[in-house]
């Protein structure tokens, strides 16, 4: 579906950026929907193997999540920064105003060819209050065993775009880099031009926000919630998902370079991360992760480059050049 989304001329130029752990969950839902995925299929196999593993069914997902088309506006409130918890987005999911849960329902119904899935969501709307508890439920479920451990790369994923895209528009304006978001996206003047399957009815009102998420789940098409209730929001994959789950075949050969944690944070600093974010994803604490992000900053193979209150550390075009030549020195 191509349409054309007519927006006040302020939303595009005040547009922000802003990341929600619930929207990510609610992709990967669709993700474990749809099965074999090109980028996220090790997490697929993984997911789907924890939840046998531990007898967790998610059917109230099932049944706002289908594999296509419209899912449930109401797992997705439109996030208001990048602080926000998963509590506090499952809170937001929990106050949903009973007639938006309804007409959710009422929309899914309509988008579907299932008698089963309009006979199961015409029972769902008998206790929306039910339904919303149902589904933060699984949602939280969901998090703790398959989303909760990768977080912190999820979240350095979506600030290293957001500071990129900070800097396209420095660059390029606003329209343009805003167009550099997604190959189904363009912005010309204040019409949003997508290509989706995930858009909603149209609005009665022009919209006067514009929310842009990063989202790793959402590739290869964006997730559009074009709702009266929120403002417009699309959600797009961020850049180097397609390096999200990649692990070095060379671990052994460069640990014995570098020792095991510095080689172990070299391969993970691909995607730009804080001292914090690196410490979850080595398990170690940030007083630890920092000495040896010195000592790989001494050897050249990272730089660190602040952005806001915060520092972030990536590999430079050396670091790149070592774990490129280690994996290329593998043995086949």
């Amino acid at each position: 579906m191509l349409a054309t989304l007519a927006l006040d001329p302020a939303a595009v130029l005040q547009a922000r950026f802003a990341t929600s752990p619930v929207w990510e969950a609610a992709a990967a839902t669709r993700v474990l929907a749809q099965g074999a995925h090109t980028f996220h299929g090790t997490w697929v196999a993984q997911t789907r193997a924890a939840l046998r593993r531990t007898a967790t069914a998610l059917p109230t997902l099932d049944l706002l999540v289908p594999p296509s088309g419209h899912m449930a506006d109401l797992l997705t409130p439109a996030p208001t920064g990048r602080a926000a918890t998963l509590e506090d987005d499952l809170a937001r999911i929990r106050a949903t105003p009973v007639e938006l849960v309804l007409e959710d329902l009422e929309h899914l119904a309509r988008s579907t060819r299932s008698p089963e899935r309009r006979r199961a969501l015409a029972e769902a709307a008998r206790d929306p209050g039910a339904l919303l508890e149902a589904a933060c439920t699984e949602l939280a479920a969901l998090w703790r065993l398959c989303l909760a451990p990768a977080w912190p790369r999820l979240q350095a994923l979506a600030d290293a775009d957001i500071a990129h895209r900070g800097r396209r528009v420095a660059e390029v304006g606003v329209a343009r880099a805003l167009s550099e978001l997604h190959p189904r996206l363009r912005v010309d003047g204040d019409a949003v031009t997508i290509r989706t399957a995930c858009l909603d009815e149209p609005l009665e009102a022009v919209p006067t926000e514009l929310v842009l998420v990063p989202c790793a789940f959402t590739w290869p098409d964006p997730l559009v919630l074009n709702h009266r209730a929120h403002p417009l929001t699309i959600a797009y994959a961020p850049r180097g998902v397609g390096t999200l789950w990649q692990t070095s075949a060379a671990a052994d050969g460069l640990a014995g370079l570098t020792g095991g944690t510095r080689a172990h944070a070299l391969r993970l600093l691909d995607i730009p991360m804080t001292t914090s974010q690196l410490a979850e994803q080595l398990a170690l604490t940030p007083a630890t992760v920092s000495e040896h992000l010195q000592i790989l900053a001494r050897a050249g193979v990272v730089r660190a480059e602040r952005q806001g209150r915060r520092v972030y550390y990536a590999r430079t075009p050396l670091g790149d050049g070592l774990v490129t030549g280690a994996v290329a020195g593998v043995p086949a």
